[in-house]
């Protein structure tokens, strides 16, 4: 439900990997400090040490110290215990606060109290979102902004707070946590994700304040844990009253349902996104500049990426690691010591737009829809024909489409790499329903010469096809078109 937007993204994805990497090890660790244990000390260490990777690594990790608080509270944790936490956690916020940077101005400062009603209600609203957009899902993408922004979730995200409030003033008051290690769990999620949401809200009220920014598809990685722990609390609860076991075991396997057109959605969307990168990543790894292709890695600064991939290039990073780009430039009869073998090759390739290298020399782009014949293990197959039949005639009939191509010149020589989206036509029907196009390639033919002419042959498996595909120049003559 939105996590891609996070996971997806490779500085976003490290800092709150990094969050919830500490937050994962202070939860598990903490309930080692109860009674009389022989490694207290250790486990305070690996707690105190977890949080402070957790808040400043992101600063929504700054949710974890009153979270770990409160857990060692409910946990019946010693008193030394929770003044030494307490002592880590000023100290935290310390450092937190003289870190250089720009803060909230005093006017803001003094507002915060008439703010306080707006942002409970952004509060309710950032919790309600996984729902709002799940339900959203299931309507007309074109209602989706409706569906999202509409009242009525800051009063189902009012009643899972009212809910979580009860369960953790119950807890705080029973001091039964330990007792059961799905609740306690259940607990830390509900708990750790509800200050992150104070985290976030408290920001917007003496910044920005624009109640759209509260729907932020960003916010619903932290918020989807705020769910799942209410339905691990309810699981928990289910343990000791049986007239709930029904309902505590059904929950997760109607909200799979209910959220699954999320999912998808936010698949198709992730995979889209993929592809386009990959055909950007493959414009830096011929050396050619062609910002069309790249604004889906740069679409402010678009000299970012040539900046930074000579770097990656020197040290095989990223795109690079794979070494693609040693190919070009090499002869055909050297490339893989000269090995082919026979692949059913089939399509057709054509120079789409004409561009340049990175030194200015002329280049082109190529696209086209490329298929091999290829031979699936019987097992592969009886296991894949049921839906095969049905939806993916490609697959039924053994035919893929390579990962990989070479572009070379009448000389042998090669001029550039093409590459694939790299997913079957049987996963696409299956998964996405047939809106991509396995077939498709995109490359680049480098120091591109009109009156040469130029094959495509498939690398997979480090071989060369027997099979070569002719390059069709319908451009040269038309670099505008």
């Amino acid at each position: 439900m939105g996590r891609s937007v996070i996971t997806g993204s490779g500085g976003f994805n490290c800092i709150c990997s990094l969050v919830m990497a500490g937050a994962a090890s202070a939860f598990l660790v903490l309930p080692m400090m109860c009674g009389e244990s022989n490694h207290w000390v250790l486990a305070i260490a690996i707690v105190v040490g977890a949080a402070f990777i957790a808040c400043f690594s992101f600063g929504s990790g700054l949710a974890l110290w009153p979270t770990i608080l409160l857990l060692g509270w409910c946990l019946r944790l010693r008193r030394s215990s929770l003044v030494v936490l307490t002592l880590a956690g000023m100290v935290a916020a310390a450092i937190y606060v003289m870190l250089p940077g720009d803060k909230a101005p005093i006017e803001a400062l003094a507002s915060l109290p008439a703010m306080a009603g707006n942002g409970l209600a952004w509060l309710c609203q950032i919790i309600a979102a996984p729902v709002a957009y799940a339900t959203a899902a299931w309507r007309p993408p074109l209602l989706l902004n409706e569906t999202v922004e509409s009242r009525i979730w800051i009063g189902f995200g009012a009643a899972g707070l009212i809910l979580a409030l009860f369960t953790i003033a119950r807890a705080v008051i029973r001091r039964d946590t330990g007792q059961s290690s799905v609740n306690f769990i259940g607990l830390a999620l509900t708990t750790f994700t509800l200050f992150v949401g104070i985290c976030i809200v408290g920001p917007l009220a003496l910044t920005r304040g624009k109640p759209p920014e509260v729907d932020a598809p960003r916010y619903l990685f932290w918020t989807t844990f705020f769910w799942a722990g209410l339905v691990l609390l309810l699981i928990a609860r289910a343990e000791k009253a049986r007239w709930l076991r029904w309902i505590g075991f059904c929950t997760p396997l109607v909200m799979s349902v209910f959220a699954f057109p999320s999912h998808q959605q936010w698949a198709v969307h992730s995979k889209y996104a993929q592809i386009l990168a990959t055909d950007a990543a493959t414009s830096l790894i011929n050396r050619v500049r062609d910002i069309e292709t790249l604004k889906i890695i740069a679409p402010v600064y678009t000299e970012l990426p040539y900046m930074v991939a000579p770097q990656l290039r020197a040290h095989r990073l990223d795109m690079f690691a794979d070494g693609l780009q040693d190919w070009i430039g090499l002869n055909e009869a050297g490339l893989f010591a000269g090995r082919q073998k026979p692949e059913g090759l089939m399509g057709t390739c054509r120079v789409s737009k004409l561009v340049q290298c990175d030194n200015g020399a002329p280049a082109a782009r190529i696209v086209g829809h490329v298929t091999t014949r290829r031979h699936i293990p019987r097992i592969v197959r009886s296991t894949i024909s049921p839906v095969a039949w049905l939806v993916d005639k490609q697959t039924k009939q053994g035919y893929m489409t390579p990962n990989t191509l070479v572009v070379i010149d009448s000389n042998g020589i090669v001029r550039g790499v093409a590459r694939s989206c790299g997913m079957s036509s049987f996963a696409n029907h299956v998964l996405f329903q047939g809106k991509f196009c396995t077939t498709c390639i995109l490359g680049y033919i480098s120091d591109y010469n009109p009156q040469l002419h130029y094959i495509v042959r498939s690398v997979d498996d480090n071989v060369l096809s027997e099979e070569a595909l002719p390059v069709q120049d319908d451009v040269s003559n038309n670099p505008n078109s």
